[in-house]
């Protein structure tokens, strides 16, 4: 494995953007971002359809104090695509190749929806490699019962018949903000520009099996088992988690319950926030890392 600077020649990511890449011990690359410095390091975990580019107002606070590392999980972002075993283990085990790779010991971990339930996955399983955990609207403390998850199934094979790429994801990104979703554009536009690094049948086999592994990759049941110290942030108005079809009730219940399962974890609800906190609520996000990850 080699972790090296990106070169034009040998990526389709754009000269002007610093990325360097990985090469997996399977043989494919994934993209990272590398900035800042400090005396301990965080390591970002975008969430689904998204990429390392949504935590760009976190990092360019946050890299003042922390080397800020940002992933593009396997199929995603400018990381390679194709046929991958996309899932919570899969993308826990690419994150340790990463911290391996580059010779560090334990991290922080800030995880958002996906990349959240990835970071839990970790913190249950390999709780070696972490120090402490924030989790920023996290997927993974919604409990789906047999039936729940076939119902599920069927809607999201009944939806991927009729969706547009483009569309969708448009649609996605402005139903995980509360107010000014359009404030989501110049990530949208870049998504939109992966987009074509895809082939159509690529893209829906990657959303659909990232989403599945999410249901049945279940950490609800191993909560207790996590043991680093946790930050767990949501918006009293994300419209995502819980799924309103299914568990029609509120967000502020959904994480109670699963922060008291947690052994060392607080909660922090914003006010008038949606899904994407990070990029909605920057400030104050930025301030509850820095307050929780300099506590000792």
């Amino acid at each position: 494995m080699n972790a090296a600077t990106i070169s034009p020649s040998s990526s389709k990511i754009p000269s002007y953007l610093p990325y360097k890449t990985l090469q997996l011990k399977a043989g494919n690359h994934i993209a990272y971002l590398d900035v800042g410095q400090g005396p301990s390091t965080i390591i970002f975990l975008h969430g689904l359809a998204t990429y390392s580019g949504s935590w760009m107002h976190n990092i360019e606070v946050l890299q003042k104090d922390f080397r800020c590392i940002a992933l593009d999980f396997p199929g995603n972002g400018y990381s390679d695509k194709g046929d991958l075993p996309y899932g919570m283990h899969y993308f826990s085990k690419v994150v340790i190749e990463l911290i391996e790779a580059l010779g560090l010991t334990q991290v922080h971990l800030c995880g958002h929806s996906m990349g959240g339930q990835v970071a839990l996955t970790l913190g249950i399983h390999y709780p070696q490699w972490v120090q402490k955990m924030i989790l920023c609207a996290p997927a993974g403390f919604e409990h789906f019962s047999f039936y729940e998850k076939q119902f599920f199934h069927a809607a999201l094979g009944f939806a991927g018949m009729w969706a547009d790429e483009k569309q969708y994801l448009k649609q996605f990104v402005y139903n995980s903000f509360y107010q000014s979703p359009e404030q989501s554009d110049p990530m949208l536009a870049e998504l939109f520009e992966l987009l074509n690094q895809y082939t159509k049948a690529d893209y829906r086999s990657m959303i659909e099996a990232c989403i599945q592994a999410m249901l049945n990759e279940e950490v609800w049941t191993q909560l207790k088992k996590c043991k680093p110290e946790t930050l767990v942030l949501f918006g009293d108005m994300d419209q995502l988690i819980p799924n309103k079809l299914i568990h029609p009730y509120s967000t502020e219940i959904l994480a109670k319950d699963a922060v008291a399962k947690l052994p060392n974890a607080q909660l922090k609800m914003l006010t008038y926030a949606g899904h994407f906190i990070q990029w909605e609520k920057a400030q104050e996000v930025n301030q509850a890392i820095k307050h929780f990850l300099n506590q000792h």
